[in-house]
């Protein structure tokens, strides 16, 4: 249940002892500032944990650069039609990836950041984890990469440098979404490259490609590109359709991951129980 929809019920009608859990509360004091010296390591630490965003976005400039700013110059004498529809719509690709990833890495949905309103926390009393002392409401974790609680906590991950929870598992979504197109489409337009310099029809005046600029730029670059790509592809795809499958049943991949151990649970209780039962 949401806080604004506990707001609600408490203010127009008489709480569902079903809903909000008044008796049995875990009450516990606010915890202590830190210390300046734990503040500078945890600094340090969160900035440690950037080195992955920074990764994730060259690798996405790399593609940029192979693309809009060497192959596509290089083929628009060719074929402009085909190179102008590419480069539009990797172009419009890669705006929404990068707008969605941002938005994914500095959107923060732990409970520190995003307190329950004080209507609620005046009327009932709430919860609190054992681990950080945070608010912990239904549905929220306690991350240890973290250290806070998060609320819908779907799972922390270390290529966004955040946890993907309530206010940013949208983003995190469309993200994948846009990778996986940005991907093929990027495949797609640098085939035959690729597969012209694997098979070696390059001949060695060849072996350098001119961007915009006027600069030469080896053609391993795009091949190196061109194969990370196509994994990123074949990988996101699968994990993109399990996180869409998950968000049309309103669900995470925490609680995919309880249910599975529950079940395996009783399958193994089932078994001894038959065995000694024959």
């Amino acid at each position: 249940m949401s806080y604004r929809a506990v707001s609600a019920r408490t203010q127009y009608s008489d709480s569902d002892p079903e809903d909000i859990e008044l008796d049995g509360p875990i009450h516990r004091p606010r915890k202590r500032p830190r210390h300046p010296i734990m503040r500078f390591v945890c600094f340090l630490k969160d900035t440690a944990l950037m080195i992955p965003v920074l990764l994730v976005l060259s690798i996405v400039a790399m593609d940029v650069y192979t693309m809009l700013l060497v192959s596509i110059p290089a083929k628009y004498h060719t074929s402009p039609f085909t190179s102008t529809i590419f480069g539009i719509l990797f172009s419009i690709d890669i705006f929404l990836l990068v707008w969605s990833y941002l938005k994914c890495v500095f959107t923060s949905s732990k409970v520190a950041d995003n307190p329950p309103p004080a209507a609620i926390v005046q009327a009932i009393s709430l919860p609190r984890c054992a681990k950080c002392n945070e608010y912990k409401p239904d549905r929220a974790h306690h991350c240890s990469m973290c250290g806070t609680c998060v609320l819908k906590m779907d799972h922390h991950c270390p290529w966004v440098a955040n946890c993907v929870g309530y206010y940013n598992h949208k983003y995190f979504v469309l993200f994948l979404f846009y990778t996986v197109v940005g991907s093929y489409i990027y495949v797609i337009n640098e085939i035959p490259t690729i597969y012209g310099i694997m098979m070696g029809k390059r001949g060695r005046n060849r072996d350098l490609a001119v961007d915009v600029w006027g600069q030469a730029v080896p053609e391993t670059i795009t091949l190196l590109s061109g194969i990370l790509t196509f994994s990123f592809a074949l990988a996101l795809t699968f994990f993109s359709s399990f996180h869409i499958w998950m968000v049309f049943k309103n669900t995470t991949t925490l609680e995919v991951g309880e249910r599975v151990t529950k079940l395996a649970e009783n399958q193994m209780i089932s078994h001894k129980l038959s065995n000694k039962h024959p």
